[in-house]
């Protein structure tokens, strides 16, 4: 590794950027991902098509391909073969170790308190503001006004499907916000 998991997909680095792994881990990790690719391209090559099944056949030429030699203690295959297995693993526990995390962070969220009340026809749904069913956003333009409102205090983003209803209703709110006063009482 050259620090930091250089060449590493931006994903990966933010592993590092938000503090879950460490730089000399993801150089590690980059370094397992790297050569495991690196064997599959000369699998690929050595059996004349794409293939991701490691025949014992295969093994001898791809561990040369790769760079492994035989000594007198070990030959070369197996030598080759320890580092794949060994490189699947460390994969393997990161992944776990990553995902274990996640689901720790995702119980605690559940665990957060509720915000505070946030008026009629505005929730939160899987950590984002919304309109509840009942909620009439083209009866009532001050509706869209309350969810920018909760959003800037709670901090809370709106959803996807919010974003949406309110971009189908936003000519109505614009024309009775045009409106004086008296005429919408």
């Amino acid at each position: 590794g050259e620090g930091g998991g250089e060449g590493a997909p931006a994903p990966l680095r933010n592993l590092v950027n938000s503090g879950l792994i460490t730089a000399e881990e993801l150089d590690g990790l980059w370094d397992d991902v790297s050569f495991i690719l690196r064997t599959r391209s000369y699998l690929h090559e050595v059996s004349g098509r794409k293939n991701d099944v490691l025949y014992l056949d295969f093994q001898p030429r791809i561990a040369e391909l790769c760079g492994f030699e035989s000594t007198p203690e070990e030959p070369a295959v197996e030598r080759f073969l320890a580092k794949l297995h060994r490189a699947m693993n460390d994969i393997r526990e990161m992944n776990r170790a990553v995902w274990k995390h996640l689901r720790r962070a995702d119980e605690t969220k559940a665990h957060l308190p509720q915000p505070p009340d946030l008026g009629p026809g505005i929730m939160v749904h899987e950590e984002e503001l919304d309109f509840n069913q009942a909620a009439q956003v083209g009866e009532d333009p001050m509706l869209l006004l309350r969810i920018f409102e909760q959003s800037a205090r709670t901090g809370i983003p709106l959803s996807w499907q919010a974003k949406r209803r309110i971009g189908r209703h936003l000519d109505e709110a614009a024309q009775a916000f045009a409106e004086p006063a008296l005429a919408r009482e």
